[in-house]
């Protein structure tokens, strides 16, 4: 009989720590939204832009040539074109009309951080 009162007591504090975990949970999230979200939130003017960073980081030549036609008509619309590309597609960016400015990185890995330079173009 001591054992079904302690199952019923058990039960009701489960209860209660679930619904107190969810109080929790809510009350951090607004708390965090108060503090990090911007009261006025201004809208992105489009037309201001004149560059373009397009970053191809990852070694694989199928995909900078799939690049190479969104390079162009990037350029041919008015903006000033910059790739970041590694060592294996930067013979694709070295010759390429359309972009003004071409850097050079490492292959990704994680555990070394990205190193920059510049391409001669």
């Amino acid at each position: 009989m001591e054992n079904k009162k302690f199952a019923t007591l058990r039960s009701w504090n489960r209860k209660i720590n679930y619904f107190m975990k969810g109080v929790r949970y809510y009350a951090r999230l607004f708390i965090a939204k108060l503090l990090w979200d911007k009261k006025g939130k201004k809208s992105l003017d489009v037309d201001t832009i004149k560059t373009v960073l397009i970053l191809r980081n990852e070694g694989k030549i199928g995909d900078m040539i799939v690049d190479t036609i969104l390079i162009r008509e990037l350029n041919k619309s008015g903006y000033q074109v910059d790739v970041l590309g590694t060592k294996t597609n930067s013979a694709i960016l070295k010759y390429n009309p359309y972009v003004r400015n071409g850097y050079l990185a490492e292959d990704v890995d994680i555990s070394k951080p990205m190193k920059l330079s510049a391409l001669s173009l």
